[in-house]
């Protein structure tokens, strides 16, 4: 019999917390597993603490007085755990828990391992505003990586606390914890298992807001290129560019009027290029990522 503690970050999801909690405490005790639950108010003003006491199973709450954001309320959630698996889960009750009878299964039977809860299917409700960055995110991470990753951001999802506390410095306090430590297994070559599961509309105001999100997307394409393999991305880039530049400049030696500065210009600019990528493996490289 496995132990886990299950992590419930909890940012204002008021009463959707009690079925979270009740849902996935039910679903522990029949496969009759040792656990523990952990819920993290990460700063809420609609405070877990008023609700929780309704749940039918003894928790541990540990409350930021600040809103630090999701990544920190996470690792403030494994730093005090009592076992060395982890369960992650939303507080507002968008993962059924029905999942974790195929996940802990797997789990289980591979060690170590992580089991993601992959978001796929006619029951999966993300707004429809989400899925195109969503799939762009993806189809990048996986040529990065190297790898078919199913579900990028899933908020579901068991790992070894382990794992967790040695890439602790490279987890974000806000953004993308779960793209993180995602493409952090991938490029250490750590077993990823993906579970198809449904996923439930999200009751209450969506929090999307197009300035920040375009803002963090395009600081997770430079987080995912920097972790993963940066060489994929800039080596094929910078040729295209020096490429573009040679072909330019016989075009001019051919009488095209085709300024000379152009083709400098690409030149120096495929270098740069492939100078990034170079940073990016040295970086992979110190980090014991080849």
């Amino acid at each position: 019999m496995n132990c886990f503690s299950l992590i419930v970050p909890y940012f204002n999801e008021g009463s959707n917390i009690i079925q979270t909690i009740n849902e996935y405490g039910d679903k522990l005790k029949e496969l009759d597993n040792k656990f523990e639950i952990i819920v993290v108010d990460d700063g809420s003003k609609l405070k877990a603490n008023s609700f929780i006491h309704l749940a039918n199973y003894e928790i541990s709450l540990i409350i930021h007085k600040k809103n630090r954001g999701y990544g920190s309320a996470i690792s403030t959630g494994i730093y005090n755990s009592k076992y060395e698996n982890i369960i992650i889960t939303d507080s507002d009750n968008t993962y059924p828990a029905e999942s974790l009878n195929k996940m802990i299964e797997k789990y289980n039977q591979n060690n170590p391992c992580m089991v993601v809860a992959s978001r796929e299917g006619k029951g999966v409700k993300i707004p429809f505003q989400r899925r195109p960055a969503k799939y762009f995110l993806r189809k990048l991470a996986s040529y990065l990586c190297n790898t078919d990753i199913r579900d990028l951001n899933s908020g579901l999802r068991i790992f070894k606390k382990d794992f967790y506390l040695e890439n602790i410095k490279l987890m974000p306090k806000r953004f993308s914890m779960t793209s993180t430590i995602t493409i952090l297994a991938a490029m250490n070559d750590y077993e990823i298992f993906y579970i198809k599961t449904k996923y439930r509309k999200r009751k209450g105001n969506s929090s999307i807001s197009p300035i920040k999100d375009s803002i963090r997307f395009f600081n997770l394409i430079l987080k995912l290129v920097i972790l993963s393999d940066g060489m994929r991305l800039f080596f094929p880039l910078s040729m295209l560019l020096i490429l573009t530049s040679i072909l330019l400049l016989i075009l001019r030696l051919f009488g095209m009027p085709i300024g000379g500065a152009t083709s400098v210009i690409l030149f120096c600019s495929g270098l740069q290029t492939l100078s990034f990528g170079a940073i990016c493996k040295c970086i992979n490289y110190n980090n014991g990522r080849s």
